[in-house]
């Protein structure tokens, strides 16, 4: 557990979160690419790219017009989010994952307490944009039995990385019981 410490501690939490989004797309494109997932990896990648880029620069734009100071791995953080819990099947997706990237951008300026945006940019956004297309909503895409292991990997590292094995335990246990219960 020490090597596992010691290596998370030399990161901050942000970068951690940058790098498991870049394993999950990157594991799922794999995935993708072999058939294993009911997206192409190709659609995935592009589904990145589109986000990435958008957001990017809309960023760019955001922190220019608002004479803002901003960290950009929270830019790509919430690209890769998006391209989670979006739907990547291209061409049909091109113009609605640029207008989430768009909204996801614009909430972390417009929609903020002193400076700080008050709701997560991907979860704000995906929302917004369900009301106002409501054929295009999210979905956990990522959540399959195929990509349990990986996400359960990442969720356990972030758990230690930010020492919430408590909360984390609590919340499994009323689950169980909730559960258990209802049933």
């Amino acid at each position: 557990m020490k090597i596992i410490d010691k290596y998370l501690n030399k990161i901050t939490t942000y970068r951690f979160i940058l790098y498991f989004l870049i394993f999950l797309v990157g594991i799922a494109s794999l995935f993708g690419f072999l058939g294993m997932l009911p997206y192409s990896g190709f659609d995935i990648l592009l589904s990145a790219l589109v986000a990435i880029i958008t957001c990017y620069l809309a960023n760019l734009a955001f922190s220019t017009l608002f004479k803002a100071v901003t960290n950009i791995e929270s830019v790509y953080i919430t690209a890769l989010i998006l391209v989670l819990i979006f739907p990547v099947k291209f061409p049909i997706n091109l113009v609605p994952m640029i207008a989430v990237s768009l909204l996801a951008m614009g909430s972390k300026y417009l929609l903020t307490i002193e400076k700080r945006h008050i709701f997560n940019p991907a979860a704000i956004a995906v929302l917004m944009f369900s009301y106002l297309s409501p054929q295009h909503s999210a979905t956990w895409w990522i959540g399959t039995p195929l990509m349990f292991f990986p996400v359960l990997l990442g969720g356990l590292l972030l758990m230690r990385k930010i020492r919430r094995e408590g909360l984390v335990i609590v919340f499994i246990v009323t689950f169980l019981i909730l559960s258990t219960l209802a049933s």
